[in-house]
């Protein structure tokens, strides 16, 4: 399969850079400072987190915006519990919620009830208006079992749309990409992984080397306020990353790479693009 940025551009040295809000619905806050990224044209894309308490006010602001859903089985704020859209006891705490913990639902989570949850969060999306232009998921849960990925890729086939496929900035070949390429499901070339919130140093520094490709950043803004600093002990990042997009700085460093902004659903559409022209080699 061609690499992703050939999809959308057919210059070997294109360098594109698809920027998507994480978190989007989380709360309030984030829900707010994604949908300014989104409307200032910094950010390109958002992931909806559907169980999360602020979801489905998101989803009805964000219709016309290229949004994805951040596939979620974790729910870690013990302020704002989550539940999940489906009979799902093994992704459960003694209350219903989801689990806090992400080691807990590696631990107990059965297959089907994974795959029966993911899809309800989708759907539950198109419910609301949702285009999904992409899927990926919270705390990159989906990489942590065989299944849990195999499932994944069955869900980007079954409603054709990339996905997320995480690995470090320097291994395009990763061997979770190699996978989604052999099912014909299409990732972004790069991924800047973050191992925390608050994506200000890793950004800057992969601005400073941008590879020729299509490379992904993703950060998880959010408008200050005395509830988010209750809900989140990461506040200050995510308070961060609302202040990097809205800064002329990180314009002017875009720029001096040479990146050329897209979104999920510019790879979502020249994809399915590619796909009806029978006559165009993959």
């Amino acid at each position: 399969m061609r690499p992703a940025a050939r999809f959308l551009d057919e210059r070997r040295d294109a360098r594109l850079v698809l920027i998507n809000c994480d978190d989007f619905g989380m709360a309030q806050e984030a829900t707010e400072a994604s949908l300014e990224a989104l409307s200032s044209g910094t950010a390109t894309s958002a992931t909806l987190i559907v169980p999360a308490s602020n979801a489905f006010q998101a989803a009805s602001m964000a219709r016309g915006y290229p949004i994805g859903i951040h596939l979620t089985l974790n729910s870690e704020w013990d302020s704002d519990r989550w539940y999940p859209l489906t009979h799902a006891p093994s992704l459960c705490e003694p209350d219903g919620s989801l689990n806090r913990q992400p080691a807990a639902t590696c631990t107990h989570a059965k297959a089907a009830e994974v795959r029966a949850e993911f899809r309800a969060q989708i759907e539950q999306a198109i419910s609301w208006g949702i285009d999904p232009t992409h899927l990926d998921s919270h705390m990159y849960l989906v990489q942590e079992r065989p299944d849990f990925f195999d499932i994944y890729l069955d869900l980007a086939v079954e409603y054709d749309v990339p996905v997320r496929v995480s690995g470090a900035i320097t291994q395009p070949d990763h061997p979770f990409r190699l996978l989604a390429r052999e099912r014909g499901v299409v990732c972004p070339d790069y991924l800047v992984r973050l191992d925390r919130v608050g994506s200000r140093e890793p950004l800057l520094a992969a601005l400073a080397d941008l590879p020729p490709g299509l490379t992904e950043f993703h950060l998880h803004p959010a408008r200050d306020s005395s509830a988010l600093r209750s809900l989140a002990v990461d506040w200050p990042g995510r308070v961060d990353d609302r202040e990097l997009l809205a800064s002329n700085d990180f314009s002017q460093r875009l720029q001096a790479a040479g990146a050329t902004l897209v979104s999920y659903r510019d790879l979502r559409d020249a994809v399915r693009d590619v796909r009806r022209d029978t006559s165009r080699i993959w």
